[in-house]
């Protein structure tokens, strides 16, 4: 159940909504969390970043990059990368 409302969960997550409030709430909080979870998206990131430092190739069915904003986001970018690959606890808000 939590897959099926993940992009709901997903808005009342962000919105700040306790995880103790319903039990797809809570185990879609636990997923966003989980280390398999944080190590896929800490590995898109790393994607991202080093994709947006190559030289564009030629034509691509993939959405552009907007390497401009990324490359200006770099620091954050790897902070955010960081945190999410170490053990620390995180919240599933994206709070510290």
């Amino acid at each position: 159940m939590a897959r099926v409302l993940a992009s709901s969960l997903d808005r009342q997550i962000a919105a700040g909504h306790p995880s103790r409030t319903g039990r797809a709430l809570a185990i879609r909080a636990r997923g966003i969390v989980s280390p398999a979870a944080r190590r896929e998206l800490a590995q898109c990131w790393a994607k991202v970043l080093d994709q947006a430092a190559r030289r564009p190739g030629s034509l691509s069915s993939r959405a552009p990059l907007r390497r401009g904003a990324i490359t200006a986001a770099r620091a954050e970018l790897r902070e955010m990368i960081s945190v999410l690959t170490s053990s620390r606890p995180i919240e599933p808000r994206g709070r510290r």
